[in-house]
């Protein structure tokens, strides 16, 4: 049956998903049935960075992979992991929207550092998509402020840049997605 009549033949959905399958090529039908891994979707927005490495580089807290080794931070990847990185002074929120609701990712500022990171890994999240946003607080004292974002998996890490130039303002940083 042509898939294309179902809707005009009004025939129940039943009906129709069995003869879509009977029209799917086999090799269409077994990518259907395969899951993609998770993965980060890069806002277009965001400006990607030139090389962050050299080989000589030891490991710091600052969301790049300093030396090379397809780590961020000294901390290897498992799957898709994003990981922000943003000045201590800076008075910022990251907001994570999935299915399961909204809910706010803490980042490690230690005492010591002029930096604060957070890391974000898919596999951590429930099925479905998962807007990874960051916010401006408003406040009397706020400044413009950069966050650096490392997409890493699989032995590869791509770092790009989020300017925030207003209090109050929210940036869009991508997506986790986790089917």
């Amino acid at each position: 049956m042509n898939a294309r009549l179902c809707p005009l033949l009004l025939l129940s959905a039943s009906a129709c998903a069995t003869a879509n399958a009977a029209n799917t090529p086999p090799q269409h039908a077994a990518a259907k049935a395969t899951a993609q891994a998770p993965r980060f979707e890069v806002d277009g927005s965001l400006v990607e960075l030139a090389a962050t490495c050299r080989p000589a580089e030891l490991p710091q807290a600052n969301a790049l992979d300093d030396d090379c080794d397809g780590a961020v931070d000294g901390q290897p990847a498992t799957g898709a992991t994003v990981t922000l990185a943003f000045p201590r002074a800076a008075a910022l929120r990251i907001v994570l929207q999935g299915p399961d609701g909204v809910r706010t990712v803490d980042a490690s500022c230690p005492e010591a550092a002029s930096v604060c990171t957070a890391r974000v890994t898919a596999e951590a999240l429930p099925s479905g998509r998962h807007e990874l946003r960051v916010e401006s607080v408003a406040s009397a004292d706020a400044r413009p402020t950069s966050v650096a974002v490392s997409k890493s998996g699989e032995g590869e890490v791509r770092t790009y840049l989020a300017e925030l130039t207003q209090p109050g303002e929210t940036r869009a940083l991508g997506t986790l997605v986790r089917e």
